[in-house]
């Protein structure tokens, strides 16, 4: 199965490159392994420049549910202008239901979850090459490209990706750079493996 054979080669990239450090990462894959039904509680925050002197500040509050990895809840809890707003997928009958109080529409839609999958799959096979380096620390996962010098003078900036982990889950998630105080932040308030999901559904 596609999602099988994602979860074991982003296992084996990662695991190649832990040693002792790892420990943290082994506890998420143990955690997660075969995991099909998840609930996630995350707040989204990010600061990136509109022009040359300004920033936009993005902040949004949100719960996600995946039931058997093909079903998908998302409510959104903050800002306040959305609170309440739901997005809710099922597979099956590829129907998407989109609520609001006083409001609900029924879309039928065939998301690109097989698409999805193959992008990861194709991330994921990046990250195996040279061109990026992987640092495990005891509570960390780093990932930055080692051509970071050629891609500024492409006028590229590199992005370094950053994952917290605690307890067998991810806590954080970072993108930023190096040379400026732009970044987007994902923390997971509460992550729950194996969650009775169905009351979402």
């Amino acid at each position: 199965m596609k999602f099988k054979r994602i979860f074991i080669l982003f296992a084996f990239t990662f695991l190649l490159n832990t040693v002792i450090t790892g420990n943290a990462l082994f506890d998420l894959i143990e955690n997660i392994a075969g995991t099909r039904d998840f609930f996630f509680k995350i707040q989204v925050q990010s600061h990136v420049k509109a022009n040359e002197r300004d920033y936009n500040d993005f902040r949004l509050t949100a719960s996600i549910a995946i039931r058997n990895l093909e079903d998908f809840y998302f409510l959104i809890e903050e800002p306040e202008e959305f609170s309440e707003l739901s997005f809710t997928y099922y597979s099956r009958t590829k129907r998407l239901y989109s609520r609001f109080p006083g409001y609900e529409d029924i879309d039928t839609i065939e998301l690109p979850i097989e698409a999805i999958v193959n992008g990861l799959d194709t991330v994921l096979k990046i990250l195996e090459t040279p061109i990026f380096t992987t640092k495990i620390d005891e509570k960390t996962v780093t990932i930055y490209p080692v051509v970071a010098s050629l891609m500024k003078s492409a006028g590229i900036e590199p992005v370094i990706l950053k994952i917290g982990l605690s307890d067998g889950k991810i806590s954080t998630v970072q993108m930023f750079t190096l040379d400026s105080d732009e970044y987007v932040r994902i923390d997971v308030l509460q992550m729950i493996v194996n969650a009775n999901v169905d009351r979402y559904f």
